[in-house]
């Protein structure tokens, strides 16, 4: 019986011990799951913060790029037109040159010729002869004025032409110099979140590692919670148990003491001796008396 609850006190000792080891292996299993969730915390709101602004400097690079998108049809549009009026260009100037040198004499003296020969005619008495070569001569200036009209009137289209080709290359050439402007204003913003982008996903593999941890300690605290309670509970039922023992011990010490009080009344009593309350009490308990 001595052995037994020798044993029994070793192994409630061991208990206890793995019991207070496991509460402060749990308390510093807590503070590092605690830790681990703070860190998530905080790095997922560093992620959010770099991943939002990511996505706030791509937008403002989209815009840029919208624009600049724009700004090219235009440019491309200018450029296609100027072309077209280019070759445009080339025809009448290739028209022009099918015409002579004295076409390209001042149309006005031509016209001022051509009055004075038809005032001649109206005021001065000619000859037959003479009045069919003035109106020869008038009929070969007629022409001539005429081609010459036509020859201005292409010189003057390939003027307004040329000033339309420069004007178009002008807006065009503004146009390039802004696209250029916004494309390096663009580079800038995709750079940055270029940056932001890398900076997030940095941000995030830690997250990921913090977020694992955590999960792995809540694992092992949970494990180690269920192995406590399981000592816990062992532990109360070999107290229980040493009670009862201990008990039952004290119950039967009780018992052999009341059987020698018992065995020495009963002497008593036959020799008719004095007994004392408490031998009294034995002999009435065991149904002497």
């Amino acid at each position: 019986m001595e052995s037994n609850l020798k044993d029994l006190l070793n192994e409630i000792k061991q208990l206890e011990h793995k019991s207070i080891e496991l509460q402060k292996r749990k308390e510093s299993l807590t503070v590092e799951m605690e830790n681990w969730f703070n860190k998530r915390e905080i790095l997922n709101k560093e992620f959010k913060k770099f991943k939002d602004e990511a996505s706030a400097l791509k937008a403002k690079r989209d815009e840029i790029n919208f624009q600049v998108k724009n700004l090219k049809n235009q440019r491309d549009s200018l450029r296609k037109k100027a072309a077209e009026k280019r070759e445009e260009l080339k025809a009448l100037n290739e028209k022009l040159k099918s015409f002579s040198k004295d076409c390209f004499e001042d149309c006005s003296k031509t016209k001022t010729k051509i009055e004075e020969l038809e005032w001649k005619i109206q005021t001065s008495s000619l000859s037959k002869e003479t009045e069919k070569e003035i109106i020869e001569q008038i009929k070969n200036l007629e022409a001539k004025f005429s081609l010459q009209k036509t020859a201005l009137s292409l010189k003057e289209k390939i003027n307004n032409l040329r000033n339309e080709i420069n004007q178009l290359n002008s807006e065009a050439e503004e146009l390039h110099k802004k696209i250029v402007k916004l494309a390096e204003e663009s580079e800038v913003y995709h750079q940055k979140m270029i940056k932001a982008v890398e900076e997030a996903k940095k941000i995030k593999k830690e997250a990921d590692i913090a977020h694992e941890n955590y999960v792995k300690t809540k694992t092992e605290l949970n494990e180690l919670q269920f192995q406590h309670i399981e000592c816990i509970a062992k532990l109360k039922g070999l107290q229980k148990k040493l009670k009862m023992q201990i008990e039952a011990e004290k119950q039967a010490k009780e018992n052999k003491l009341k059987e020698a009080i018992a065995e020495a009344a009963s002497k008593k009593l036959k020799e008719k001796k004095k007994l004392s309350l408490e031998e009294f009490k034995v002999l009435m308990e065991k149904g002497y008396i």
